[in-house]
């Protein structure tokens, strides 16, 4: 689909599983929508997939599983492929709850999947997220192969503020920059959980360290 919007203030709830999953699409906007899912499994809030040029913004999501997940095909297709989510931007959004805020490829983990390239998210608050408030994964357990070859590149995060959520956990990253990243009431020893990565710059981070709760 080339085109798509979606929003205008409507606010989702309840859904049987994924709220919103949008595939092989263009130039795609989401403005102004809400979706509360928490409680339910696998309800993840939005998931853009294999999609080129995206702007996201000005929306909230509690959820109960991811609240937003960039990924990009699933099992030999996803494989086969081998095409990134590209140029994507999520800006002015509040997430709440889920397991993760931000995911990049854990839907597509393992032997899964194109990894992600040209992907923005700025002035975004997380809180109370489950597990990883950021997520980059290629080695999500449904797969049996082992770490792909899927990469992350050019991914810049700005100004995101977690509180009472645990921090980072990178793997399978390539090229990105982090800047203004602020972890407040965190709750895992280490915030930055990195592994199988190159070329990841940290700048102007604040609160390295967790703050005590």
């Amino acid at each position: 689909m080339n085109g798509l919007f979606l929003g205008g203030g409507p606010t989702i709830v309840h859904p049987s599983e994924h709220t919103i999953f949008i595939s092989y699409s263009t130039n795609v906007t989401v403005n102004g929508i809400n979706v509360s899912t928490y409680g339910i499994h696998n309800a993840d809030g939005i998931d853009l997939a294999t999609t080129d040029t995206a702007y996201m913004f000005n929306s909230t999501f509690d959820t109960g599983d991811d609240c937003v997940n960039l990924n990009a095909g699933t099992s030999a297709p996803g494989v086969t492929e081998n095409k990134p989510i590209n140029n994507v931007r999520v800006f002015n959004v509040l997430t709440n709850r889920g397991h993760g805020g931000v995911v990049f490829g854990s839907f597509t983990g393992s032997d899964r999947g194109g990894g992600s390239t040209l992907v923005t998210a700025r002035d975004i608050t997380m809180t109370s997220i489950a597990t990883d408030a950021i997520l980059f994964d290629s080695n999500y357990p449904a797969g049996s192969h082992g770490l792909s070859n899927m990469q992350h590149n050019h991914i810049n995060l700005t100004n995101v503020t977690l509180t009472k959520t645990k921090g980072a956990s990178i793997d399978q990253f390539n090229t990105g920059v982090f800047t203004k990243l602020t972890f407040a009431s965190n709750s895992q020893s280490t915030v930055w959980a990195v592994s199988n990565s190159t070329g990841i710059s940290r700048v102007r981070l604040l609160a390295l360290i967790p703050v005590a709760r």
